[in-house]
C-alpha cells in the first residue's frame, strides 16, 4: 500500500470505485481502497495515501469525492439500498448531495412533512431503520442545508417544498 509501486494500484482502485459508486464520502472511498490491501484501520497516513492517488479529474467537494466535474454536474439522484443484500451505508457515509436529492424527492411526494418524519423517511430510503443520535444529526444537518440554500422552508415542525 505504501510502496512506490503500489501508488498506481491505489489510483486504479480509487478510479474504479469513483466511476462505479461516485459520489462517495472520502472516508468511505479510503476505507474501501485500504480494505483491498487488508488494512482495517483508517489512519491519517492511509487517508493521505488515497488522497495523493486520486485521479487527476477527481473533484473533492468538502468530504465528497466525484470521479470528474461532469459527474458532479449531472448527478440528480440518490442510491438507496441495493436489492443484492448489500449492507446499507452508515449515515455519516452518505454524501450530502444524495441526502438532499432524497429529501427533495420525498418533499415533492408529500409537499410538506414533519422534519422528524422527513428524517426517518430519508434514512429509510438508504436502508437505515433506526434513528439514533448520529442518524438524527446527519439528517438534521441535511434538512438545514436544504433550507439554507432555499430548496425547502421550515414552518414550525413542518418542512415544505419550495
Amino acid at each position: 500500500f505504501q510502496a512506490a509501486a503500489g501508488l498506481r494500484v491505489v489510483h486504479d482502485l480509487a478510479t474504479v470505485l469513483l466511476l462505479a459508486e461516485g459520489p462517495l464520502q472520502f472516508d468511505r472511498l479510503a476505507r474501501s481502497v485500504a480494505s483491498a490491501f487488508a488494512l482495517t484501520r483508517l489512519t491519517d497516513r492511509v487517508r493521505e495515501r488515497v488522497r495523493s492517488a486520486l485521479p487527476k479529474d477527481a473533484v473533492l467537494d468538502g468530504d465528497t469525492v466525484w470521479a470528474h466535474a461532469a459527474q458532479r454536474a449531472a448527478f440528480t439522484g440518490f442510491r438507496g439500498v441495493g436489492a443484492d443484500g448489500e449492507a446499507p451505508r452508515a449515515a455519516e457515509e452518505l454524501p450530502p448531495v444524495e441526502l438532499a436529492n432524497a429529501m427533495r424527492w420525498l418533499l415533492r411526494q408529500h409537499q410538506a412533512i414533519a422534519a422528524e418524519d422527513l428524517a426517518r423517511e430519508t434514512a429509510r430510503a438508504f436502508g437505515i431503520t433506526r434513528l439514533g443520535a448520529v442518524v438524527k444529526d446527519v439528517m438534521g444537518a441535511a434538512i438545514e442545508g436544504l433550507v439554507a440554500v432555499g430548496q425547502a422552508v421550515r414552518d414550525g415542525e413542518l418542512v415544505r417544498v419550495v
